[in-house]
């Protein structure tokens, strides 16, 4: 029986059926409402209009369409529970119209109509009981993936075995052993013990699965996969599981625990001397409450009162069995909140009763963890009786409340303003007079008001506490935080802060965060974008060695040559990009100089002029008189042309300026925070170039991607070109920023460190090398690429040399050692899997300090000079190199 009425939804053409329905609806009850409708028309909007509803009788066939097409084109079946009716039964249209997501299917005739309360009954008791098995199934669901991420997220580190083998570890397990859950699974749980206490746990371990008493939690030593050990805390138990017992553990670090309680028992010492001398009972408790530590005052006083004064070691409530009852609840609050607790008491002892300030301190460890608790009772009794009662209270409870910064203001339940307290009246939204007496809705904004009495109404009899914030305009846009508290049976007392300055703080922390991981994106790419061009650099030397190697096999006049040149050219294109690459990346090859911006952009006028729009007008803006930087002219003579290019560009062929200018700027952290990377960079002078155009601009989302390699918002763009700016950038200990905003242009400026013009009578060219004869002697190619080894061999011998190729560092090392007579020469990969080029190189030099190396790399040659500073007998080749690149750095090495 449906204990609460209902409404139906009948959707049917024929009025004889509508008066019969309803008719017989209404003979069981007139508290149910039935709202007729007569088309599928009508039926959509009545959902269209969200007409409220509790079950859905629908004709099959309607004169402007189909039941189940509707119930489809509605999605009303999840919604409300639907009776299909027909006037002929059809077994396949009963199943099709339950599929559709119809909850039933009847015929009409006299007896059905007769029958729909019942009908109706059911349909709605189904439908309950659908909707429960539902909510059930999906708390169950939920329950168990809370379960799930219960253990995987869990900080507590936990392992899960059987028969002494690892099944499963959490996150927290592996970062406190050193591996993941792929590397330990299936090994022996007692691995990951010490050696010296492995018996001791088997011996648990056995105990256990007999069915003995053994602990359940116990102290050992862990066994770390780099070696190291950790004393740890084991919470272990057995759950038996149809497939058989299965041991779950919860692991404590103690490491931090050990090292408090060590330091803890080192200062005791260091601290008795002087508690000894306070004029105050003074005692120290561990976690445990037992006495660590007391004066010898509180040992008089035990003896004055004929208690036992050797309290070392004991608990601290069965010495003092005199203090209030109270009095452990507020030791475990300190153990747990790590809060100083003060209070004054009465207490009698033997034929004493003293009033005591006691002032309860907790002592943390490094870790923040409350290690134990320092009691200093101070006797106030003398005080106590000399002062009023009631003075005291009066002088208290004033002094708390001018101690309170804060405003606070008492409201009737119906929003009057009845008392106030302010210590600093600029935070007043009007002043006393204006508002006292008179409700919120006369003083304070629509939107306050009524969140101040949605919040009094749901605190009304509950006794609780309501916080909330909201923003008045006072002088500029003033942020508050009010908790609201009832006072009375039907007063309340709001107490509301300032908080303009917190939420400015909040706001510039997640600026911060979201600048920084702008950065460690740009990072992260970087990396990437290096790695590519490494590996590209590989196959590019194999094709441009290989080419020159099969121009020397050819004839000045075979047609072949023009071929081969032409993937000469593509190499060199690929390599280019490569650069490009390495230059995002910060590692690009860099020919450091001292440079004159102003002077450097001078000379490109006329590089610049032809590379932007006809239809742009190009101005120029340099102070030639400013200081130098130190940089590579190359790249950034690219960085101009980028920037001019992107600039064109933003145009998109209409009429614009573009405008170029330099000068120096003083930066100091709050200046440098406000460019890409800036936050990296020293205080001091710096040299900027800034290009700006009147074109289309940039919105966020753009400007967020602009310098990640391979983004473009050009039809045949790279989206190399910013990355590369990005990159050679950085790899100047530069930072850049940009100013820009859909329809309103952009401004790209970059700041460079600058340097005195005096430097620039600096010679800028490394002195030469020795030259060695061609062809004498043996050159070891150690590289991890066959195709790389494969080509140097070839263009060693086409040189004259003998060539030892090499796969990797280990095996490079034991030939040496074999042959270090016969090497002349090793030619050394930076990048290689397992032992990379420097450990080879350091451990060749170990065998003979004087090989003569080449370090073979797609990094700068500035880069590698700051990891292999002041080393002799070393020179580098970039990768690709050609065969004359090749003979050129051999004969430099002589």
């Amino acid at each position: 029986m449906i204990n609460k009425p209902y409404t139906m939804l009948l959707v049917e053409d024929e009025d004889a059926h509508i008066e019969a329905i309803t008719r017989s609806l209404a003979a069981v009850s007139m508290d149910n409402k039935i709202i007729a409708l007569k088309t599928a028309g009508e039926f959509r909007q009545a959902i269209a209009d969200n007409l409220a509803f509790d079950l859905v009788l629908l004709d099959m066939n309607l004169p402007d369409g189909m039941a189940l097409d509707l119930i489809t084109e509605l999605d009303i079946g999840p919604r409300w529970p639907v009776i299909i009716m027909t006037a002929y039964g059809d077994e396949e249209l009963a199943v099709r119209a339950i599929k559709s997501g119809a909850i039933d299917y009847i015929v009409k005739s006299e007896g059905t109509f007769r029958d729909i309360p019942k009908i109706a009954e059911h349909t709605l008791r189904e439908w309950e009981n659908i909707r429960k098995r539902k909510k059930a199934e999906m708390a169950l669901l939920e329950s168990e993936e809370r379960f799930r991420k219960l253990i995987e997220m869990s900080p507590v580190p936990i392992i899960i075995g059987r028969d002494g083998k690892i099944e499963y570890i959490n996150k927290a397990f592996g970062y406190l052993i050193g591996a993941d859950e792929d590397t330990l699974k299936g090994k022996d749980f007692i691995s990951l013990i010490a050696p010296a206490h492995r018996k001791t746990v088997m011996e648990h371990s056995i105990a256990r699965h007999q069915g003995k008493p053994v602990p359940t939690v116990y102290e050992t030593v862990g066994l770390r996969t780099d070696g190291t050990t950790a004393p740890i805390e084991i919470s272990i138990s057995l759950i038996e599981l149809e497939s058989g017992p299965v041991s779950i553990a919860y692991v404590t670090d103690l490491t931090e625990r050990k090292k408090a309680e060590n330091a803890l028992r080192e200062s005791e010492e260091r601290y008795r001397a002087t508690v000894n001398s306070m004029d105050v009972y003074l005692h120290v408790v561990d976690r445990n409450f037992r006495i660590v530590l007391y004066n010898e005052a509180l040992v008089a006083m035990m003896h004055d009162l004929g208690m036992d004064d050797e309290m070392s070691g004991k608990n601290l409530f069965d010495v003092f069995t005199f203090v209030p009852k109270n009095t452990k609840s507020i030791y475990q609050n300190i153990l747990k909140t790590g809060e100083k607790f003060i209070d004054e008491q009465s207490i009698k002892a033997g034929n004493r009763t003293v009033w005591c300030e006691t002032r309860r301190i907790p002592i943390k460890d490094a870790g923040g963890r409350v290690a134990g608790i320092i009691t200093i009772i101070l006797d106030i009794t003398e005080r106590k009786t000399m002062e009023n009662a009631l003075r005291e209270s009066e002088a208290r409870n004033k002094a708390l409340l001018e101690a309170i910064p804060d405003l606070m203001f008492v409201l009737s339940e119906n929003g009057d303003i009845l008392d106030y307290k302010a210590v600093n009246h600029n935070d007043l939204y009007a002043a006393p007079e204006e508002f006292l007496g008179k409700n919120l809705r006369e003083i304070m904004p629509p939107d306050v008001t009524d969140l101040t009495m949605e919040k009094m109404k749901n605190l009304k009899g509950t006794g609780g506490i309501e916080t909330y914030e909201y923003a008045l305009q006072m002088n500029g846009l003033e942020y508050f935080e009010s908790r609201l508290v009832p006072y009375g049976t039907d007063k309340y007392i709001a107490i509301v802060r300032n908080i303009t300055e917190r939420k400015h703080a909040e706001a510039e922390r997640i600026e911060m965060e979201r600048r920084l991981q702008h950065v460690q994106k740009l990072e992260s790419l970087g990396v990437l974008a290096g790695g590519i061009a490494h590996d590209f650099n590989n196959i590019l030397t194999a094709i441009l060695g290989h080419s020159e190697l099969a121009l020397f096999g050819l004839d000045p006049f075979n047609p072949a040559r023009d071929s081969i040149r032409e993937i000469e050219n593509a190499s060199h294109r690929a390599a280019e990009l490569c650069r490009q690459m390495l230059a995002y990346s910060g590692k690009g090859k860099f020919v450091i100089e001292n440079i004159n911006l102003s002077t450097l952009i001078n000379e490109m006028v006329s590089f610049l002029k032809a590379a932007v729009s006809k239809k742009a007008v190009l101005n120029m803006n340099l102070k030639n008189d400013i200081t130098g930087i130190k940089g590579d002219a190359t790249q950034i003579r690219q960085i101009v042309m980028n920037l001019i290019t992107n600039a064109s560009d933003a145009l998109e062929g209409n009429h614009g300026v573009i405008t170029i200018s330099d000068g120096t700027i003083d930066c100091d952290k709050e200046t440098l925070s406000k460019y890409s990377f800036g936050a990296e960079l020293s205080e001091g002078l710096y040299v900027y170039l800034e290009v700006s155009d009147t074109g289309i601009g940039m919105d966020e989302e753009t400007i967020v991607h602009i310098f990640e390699p391979f983004f473009t918002t050009k039809f045949t763009g790279r989206g190399l070109g910013m990355s590369a700016v990005m990159g050679i950038v950085r790899g100047h200990n530069g930072a850049i920023s940009i100013d820009s905003e859909a329809g309103k242009g952009s401004t790209f400026r970059i700041i460079f460190p600058s340097i005195d013009k005096s430097m620039f009578a600096e010679e800028n060219a490394p002195e030469g090398l020795p030259v060695i004869k061609k062809g004498n002697g043996l050159v070891m190619v150690v590289d991890d690429e066959e195709i790389v080894r494969s080509t140097a061999k070839l263009m060693l011998e086409k040189l004259g040399f003998e060539a030892l190729p090499v796969s990797g560092g280990h095996e490079a090392i034991r030939l040496f050692r074999e042959k270090k007579d016969k090497i002349s020469i090793v030619i050394i990969d930076l990048n290689m899997p397992q032992i990379d080029g420097e450990e080879t190189l350091n451990e060749l030099r170990k065998i003979d300090p004087a090989v003569r190396t080449i370090i073979a790399s797609g990094y700068s040659e500035s880069e590698l000079n700051m990891r292999f500073l002041n080393r002799e007998n070393l020179v580098y080749i970039q990768k690709p190199f050609s065969l004359s690149e090749l003979s050129e750095v051999l004969k430099s090495i002589g």
